[in-house]
């Protein structure tokens, strides 16, 4: 099951017009009400847990209630309404806040409790987490109830001003300490995402996200997202896939219906790196199994001041020749040391720092 985003075939056979239909969105309240998904999920959310410890000590009590009565903007996904940077570019959280105050009326009252309504439904179904599989929705919990739908029924303007009093004393007292880094984070994204896009094309681009969770599928002219429900949506000729990063939203992706086409945001990089990282238990194994050997670590530490053969390693050591050969072979492939062949001669060298590196850690470590 999963989402199938159909493209017409005049535009995915075509690599320019493809390009064209796919564009990139940066929205500063976005990323604040993802956070405060967080907050409210931090065992959901465990690659993010230092920040949610440090930005707990600074909510106050108006703020938890706040989080508690606002949770549909933001427990399964935040309604594009909300989200005025998707249509118009901005780069500050008080522009867009300015831009939303402006869509806050009584006239689109209506809309807003559309979409908060359909994620009142699907939460009263217990719709995605019930269905999901693996990692995206592990450890969720629903928040409990708030009168916000009812409140927009009778009185939506006491709810768009309590909205935003609180995404302002939000944003300085919990988010600004972050803002600034994130959003260089998330631009940065979206410059080496356009470079690839045009450079790689889209299927690479699509695989640089999650290649488990969404794909492009080529002889079928169609992205699939792997959701735990289905859903077809037929791309017309002047629609676009919005695509927006967000630091966040790990683990998740959500996928939006706008005027436009269709939003699609997901883990940013960053995120991606923190969650997986690049250096994979296995190589862990190799590096600790390779530095848990006496005659190892004494190697290391002659090869730090100067490339030697493996017969001048040997002499220095008091090994075999071949016992050294092994030990050399167990440092390269745990990537601690290189090698460099100098005439007939292999010369080993091992990675810079490495023996200082090794001690300071021992040292912090070791410190009680």
């Amino acid at each position: 099951m999963g989402i199938e985003i159909i493209f017409p075939p005049y535009i995915a056979n075509n690599k320019e017009t493809l390009l064209q239909r796919i564009q990139f969105s940066f929205s500063p309240l976005n990323e604040m009400f993802r956070s405060m998904h967080v907050l409210n999920n931090p065992k959901h959310h465990g690659i993010h847990l230092p920040w949610v410890i440090e930005a707990k000590k600074n909510l106050t009590n108006d703020m938890q209630k706040d989080l508690q009565y606002f949770n549909l903007c933001f427990e399964l996904g935040v309604p594009p309404t909300l989200l005025p940077g998707i249509y118009k570019s901005v780069f500050t959280i008080e522009e867009e806040i300015e831009l939303l105050a402006k869509k806050l009326t009584v006239k689109n009252a209506r809309k807003i409790l559309h979409e908060l309504t359909l994620v009142f439904e699907h939460r009263e179904n217990r719709f995605i987490p019930s269905l999901a599989k693996g990692i995206e929705w592990t450890d969720f919990a629903f928040s409990n109830k708030s009168d916000i739908l009812e409140d927009l029924k009778r009185r939506p303007t006491f709810v768009f001003h309590r909205l935003l009093n609180f995404l302002t004393d939000y944003y300085q007292t919990i988010f600004s300490a972050i803002w600034e880094d994130l959003k260089s984070e998330l631009l940065n994204e979206i410059v080496e995402q356009t470079t690839l896009l045009k450079t790689k094309g889209f299927s690479a681009f699509i695989a640089s996200l999650s290649s488990e969770r969404i794909y492009w599928i080529d002889n079928k002219n169609k992205l699939y997202l792997h959701k735990p429900f289905k859903t077809i949506y037929q791309m017309k000729s002047d629609e676009s896939i919005i695509f927006m990063p967000s630091y966040f939203v790990w683990p998740h992706f959500f996928v939006d219906e706008i005027k436009e086409g269709v939003v699609i945001v997901y883990d940013s990089s960053v995120a991606r790196k923190q969650a997986f990282p690049e250096q994979p238990i296995e190589k862990m194994v190799d590096i600790y199994r390779a530095l848990g050997e006496p005659s190892r670590l004494q190697i290391l530490r002659i090869l730090q001041e100067r490339s030697l053969t493996t017969q001048s390693l040997a002499q220095i050591c008091h090994l075999s020749e071949g016992a050294v050969s092994r030990h050399l072979q167990v440092l390269k492939k745990a990537n601690l040391v290189t090698s460099k062949k100098d005439g007939k001669y292999v010369l080993y060298k091992s990675q810079k720092n490495i023996i200082q590196i090794l001690s300071k850690l021992i040292m912090e470590a070791t410190v009680t």
